[in-house]
């Protein structure tokens, strides 16, 4: 038996004695979601759960000492005896599963250590395959959230150098506006239930409704489009804050493999940690939503994306002076002069009526509205104000909030009636 052999016959032994500490670990880790960590004690010991069973504590113990045997005679640890420094603490995976082993039903226990015990060696080394993989997944995302990209440098600004749109240089028409008559009426959640208001309560955060007015005022009749806004960039060579920052966020279910490979990569700035469906994609931005392979050349006459509130408020200077509405101003211009009703067109959901999330988000969409991503700007009915969208499809930015915080309405295609995306 040559030396590489003996490597190889040594590395199955020691993947043997860790039965548990590994194995059973790796298939506790795939019965079960793992969220609590645990450290190694002070004094040198694994704080192992009190009811694992005695016999794998052991395993786990004598090949954790073995490894801090093992570095002291390489030099790795130079404290003298007595005064030893706190261990190195297990693998992040290690130490989740075994500390969720805690949680692990009794019978369960005894369910899944002769379940284990029945494996062939080959399948464990399998679940030891399977171990180290993900344990490597893990760390690489770590590294990818720990990533982040730097603060993005100051582009120009067409407000501040008084660029203005030329009506005969443009061809690209501005967005249609209509005159909206003010009035008074009740700012806030207007939510109803069997013919009664109810209170406030839903995921959305809003405040109790009070007594507004508003002065009369001009809306868009929809969201200004990818080519109206292309044009802008075009001719004042705006870049964008999501251009300047070199990235911004994709629905995964949006995004080619080549897009969800590069960003699961070593070198990508991975996906947002309790939503994991949303990805940091490189180079994404209104002229490629999806990512660096995607194009809006066949979406023209789809809202914009990926402009924030300073962006907006750049495009709205250069659009011969518009701005956009208050935060009171978009909300009553949302509800086109109805009162105490839940949407534009009454009481009941109609999901046809407007773009969103028709089902449990993110992993299915049943599409009864025809779209699992963005809509066209004028693909649903208007309101008894005419105007597009007010509810769905994209959120919309409006006055107000801080720099920190800017304030957003109307919500988007991945919204549900019911507010679940909300949370995600």
């Amino acid at each position: 038996m040559n030396g590489k052999e003996k490597k190889i016959e040594k590395n199955k032994k020691n993947m043997r004695d860790l039965l548990v500490c590994v194995l059973l670990l790796s298939l506790l880790e795939s019965l079960y979601s793992t969220v609590p960590i645990i450290n190694a004690g002070t004094d040198g010991s694994m704080n192992f759960p009190s009811s694992m069973p005695s016999e794998h504590v052991k395993y786990a113990q004598e090949q954790y000492e073995k490894m801090l045997k093992d570095r002291q005679k390489k030099g790795g640890n130079n404290a003298k005896k007595g005064s030893q420094k706190k261990p190195t603490e297990m693998p992040a995976m290690q130490q989740k599963v075994a500390a969720e082993w805690e949680k692990v039903p009794t019978a369960h226990r005894k369910q899944i250590e002769d379940e284990f015990r029945s494996l062939p060696t080959n399948e464990q080394q399998k679940l030891h395959e399977h171990f180290m993989q993900q344990e490597e997944l893990a760390e690489a995302q770590a590294r990818n959230q720990q990533q982040a990209p730097p603060p993005p440098p100051k582009g120009i600004s067409p407000k501040e150098l008084g660029l203005k749109r030329d009506s005969d240089k443009h061809t690209v028409p501005l967005t249609q506006q209509t005159k909206i008559v003010g009035g008074t009426y009740y700012f806030g959640s207007q939510l109803v239930i069997a013919d009664k208001l109810s209170p406030p309560v839903r995921k959305d955060g809003a405040d109790p409704r009070k007594l507004a007015k508003v002065k009369d005022f001009l809306m868009d009749v929809d969201c200004v489009t990818n080519e109206q806004f292309k044009e802008f960039c075009d001719h004042t060579n705006y870049k964008t804050e999501a251009e300047l920052y070199g990235w911004s966020f994709v629905l995964d279910s949006l995004a080619s493999e080549d897009v969800i490979e590069q960003v699961d990569g070593e070198t990508g700035y991975g996906r947002v940690k309790n939503a994991q469906h949303w990805m940091a994609v490189p180079n994404a931005s209104w002229a490629h939503p999806y990512g660096i392979d995607s194009d809006i050349s066949k979406i023209l006459n789809y809202p914009v994306v990926h402009v924030s509130w300073t962006d907006a408020v750049e495009y709205c200077h250069w659009a011969n002076g518009r701005r956009l509405p208050s935060e009171k101003e978009w909300e009553y211009a949302a509800r086109g002069g109805r009162v105490n009703q839940s949407y534009p067109w009454g009481d009941s959901l109609i999901p046809k009526a407007m773009n969103i999330w028709d089902g449990d988000f993110p992993k299915t969409n049943n599409l009864a509205d025809g779209y699992h991503g963005l809509a066209p700007v004028k693909t649903f009915a208007p309101n008894d104000y005419g105007l597009f969208n007010m509810l769905g499809n994209v959120w919309e930015w409006v006055l107000g909030g801080k720099p920190e915080g800017r304030i957003l309405r109307g919500g988007s295609f991945i919204d549900s009636a019911n507010g679940k995306s909300l949370a995600n």
